[in-house]
């Protein structure tokens, strides 16, 4: 049998959907200590020829060694950036990347 697990992070790569795929049983990791400005809560995407950071708003920290399962998000407003209303993610150039597209379900 083989068991991974994984820290939540946002806007996964193809990577972790092969781990888990290839796995028996698979687990988040979620009681891991929250890091500002990581992975956990912001990822990297190309537009052309450039990149563009995709960033989730989360609340300061209220104790140093909180988990990424306490940290709370600060408001909704980030999901009408990463998305727009037509669902088409933001901005234009997001178009050619299908992975976007179906991350709208989890809105």
């Amino acid at each position: 049998m083989i068991l991974s697990g994984h820290q939540p992070v946002y806007l996964p790569g193809i990577i972790l959907f092969n781990k888990i795929a290839l796995s028996d049983a698979f687990m988040f990791v979620g009681h891991c200590q929250y890091t500002q400005k990581s992975w956990q809560t912001r990822n990297r995407i190309r537009l052309g020829e450039g990149e563009h950071w995709l960033s989730v708003p989360v609340m300061k920290f209220r104790a140093l060694g909180q988990s990424i399962n306490d940290t709370e998000i600060l408001d909704e407003h980030w999901k009408k950036k990463h998305l727009g209303p037509s669902g088409r993610p933001m901005p234009s150039g997001l178009t050619s990347i299908s992975i976007i597209r179906s991350w709208r379900l989890c809105f």
